[in-house]
């Protein structure tokens, strides 16, 4: 399977934030496709997918997780988590709400 943007070939011509982009809606449908078919939504294990958002994007990234279940995402560094957003981490003594 191929994966086209605007036309050109994305392993060859794509730039890395329409690679990261391109990936992250793949992983995403293939999340719906599973909802689908099992009528349950799966949790979903995300892995730094603010990384190289601006504010904006990450906000529109954030609301999009809202209504899909259980997703749990780890971002090396708070400020990668949009505002708005319920936060835990795991410190020392177990996982503690921010």
């Amino acid at each position: 399977m191929g994966v086209v943007v605007e036309g050109l070939a994305a392993r060859g011509f794509a730039s890395h934030g329409e690679a990261w982009g391109t990936a992250l809606s793949l992983r995403l449908g293939l999340g719906e496709a599973v909802a689908d078919e099992v009528r349950e939504p799966p949790i979903l294990l995300l892995d730094d997918p603010f990384s190289g958002l601006d504010p904006v994007r990450r906000r529109r990234l954030a609301d999009a997780l809202g209504g899909r279940g259980q997703v749990l995402i780890a971002v090396p560094e708070e400020g990668h988590v949009p505002s708005g957003s319920t936060v835990w981490c795991a410190e020392e003594d177990g996982i503690v709400p921010r």
